[in-house]
């Protein structure tokens, strides 16, 4: 299964506990393998460390402080874990993914360096993005703004092309 076809089902099953939960991973394919890598979700709460009782019992907690939690849940063919926070950051994932989408869509060659870098290098999504466009360190706070990063690539990718 697709990681957009395991949100959609946990989305399903939780939307009405979790209206505003996003999709936060997916922006470039599996490195290790078709259906290798997790999916992550975020998911807006004010008391995320009291969500458990919305999950079944072999629900683990991954890591808790006192911005967020992360739940892993079970039963699913990749690993999910859901990030729960009141933090304004939960939101970022899903602009990035959103900004990553587009990029790849609308720039299959630099996604292709994107991926490489990603698969060589091991690192994130976001980070093999940002070494394609010359973003920076500030790259976590650039992949919020989508149509910016559109701009951008399209010259990065005028200029490799000449």
């Amino acid at each position: 299964m697709t990681q957009d076809e395991i949100f959609d089902q946990v989305f399903e099953k939780y939307k009405t506990v979790f209206p505003d939960m996003v999709h936060g991973s997916g922006g470039l394919p599996d490195t290790k393998g078709e259906g290798t890598s997790d999916v992550d979700i975020m998911v807006f709460s004010n008391d995320h460390t009291s969500l458990s009782k919305h999950f079944p019992p072999d629900t683990e907690i991954v890591a808790s402080s006192p911005v967020r939690t992360i739940y892993r849940l079970k039963g699913y063919p990749r690993e999910v874990n859901l990030y729960c926070t009141a933090a304004e950051w939960w939101q970022n994932s899903f602009h990035h993914r959103t900004t990553e989408l587009a990029l790849k869509q609308r720039f299959p060659s630099l996604a292709a360096q994107a991926y490489d870098l990603k698969k060589t290098k091991a690192v994130s999504t976001e980070e093999a993005w940002a070494r394609v466009l010359g973003l920076g360190e500030n790259y976590h706070t650039e992949l919020l703004d989508t149509e910016k990063i559109l701009h951008l690539a399209e010259e990065v990718n005028k200029s490799r092309k000449s």
